[in-house]
Order: structure tokens, then sequence, then C-alpha cells
């Protein structure tokens, strides 16, 4: 699912830069597809920041914290140093609580999936630009016709 996000991000983000400047070359261009990827970059580091920006509101972390913390959760690396806390349940307040409670859990996971999502958009987008064939350092290490198979 994630990886299908990911590549509807990278053809919609393909897709806007052509009808928005066509200069930028063809799709094929290592030029387009390095600016698809500056482009994706930009929305990760985006994703991040407002996690970043949640977690000195939320979670009384640094701005730079909030950043490790959501770096290493949406590249998957996830050492776990750094936890969310879930709001607190109050015994008086129960509707109060429960909702706070569902709202944090509902709006991490839209966001973390989408993070996710935009992720994998930006190693896709670095995947285009290594199987281009005039980029030979990349394109060797992935060729299975070398004279040694023959």
């Amino acid at each position: 699912m994630l990886a299908s996000l990911g590549k509807m991000i990278v053809e919609r983000i393909s897709s806007t830069l052509q009808n928005l400047n066509n200069s930028t070359g063809t799709a094929n261009s290592v030029r387009f597809n390095v600016c698809c990827l500056i482009v994706a970059v930009g929305i990760a580091f985006s994703v991040m920041s407002v996690i970043a920006t949640l977690g000195t509101l939320v979670e009384n972390w640094t701005f730079f914290e909030g950043f490790y913390f959501a770096f290493i959760s949406l590249t998957t690396i996830g050492f776990g140093d750094y936890v969310p806390q879930h709001p607190s349940f109050d015994q008086e307040q129960v509707g109060n609580s429960s909702l706070a409670i569902s709202l944090f859990v509902v709006f991490c996971l839209f966001l973390f999936s989408f993070g996710l999502a935009v992720t994998t958009s930006v190693l896709l987008s670095i995947r285009r630009i290594m199987e281009r064939q005039d980029i030979v350092s990349f394109q060797s290490l992935y060729s299975s016709n070398t004279e040694d198979d023959e």
C-alpha cells in the first residue's frame, strides 16, 4: 500500500512539474528526475517538520529531537529512544479524554502513513535516477549483461 501511494506521489509530482514548466525537459531526462527528487525531498522534510513541531508542542521535545524522531520513524529505522506518549486519561472527564486519545491515534496514523508514503516516493525518485542508461556507474551495478555472464 505504501509503495503504491509513494508511486502515486511520484507520478503526481512528475505530472505537476511537466504542467508547470515544460523547459525542465522530458520525463526521461536526468534533470527532470532530479527536479522530481528535490520536490519529493522537500515534501518529506515538510512532513518531518510538522511531526517535529507537534513533538515540541505535545511531547515537550526540542525541534531537533522531534525532527530526529520523525526521521528515524519515517525511514523505519526506529531505535525507540524517542517514543511519543499518548494523551493522559482523565477519570473525571472520560468523554473528553476518550475523544482526545482517539483523535491523537487517528491523526498519528494518518500523518505517519502519509509520511511513510512520501519517504517511499523519495526512494522511488532516487531509483528512477539510478536506472538511467547514461549513468554508467550506477547502471553497471545492476547490469546482468557482463562479459563474465557470457
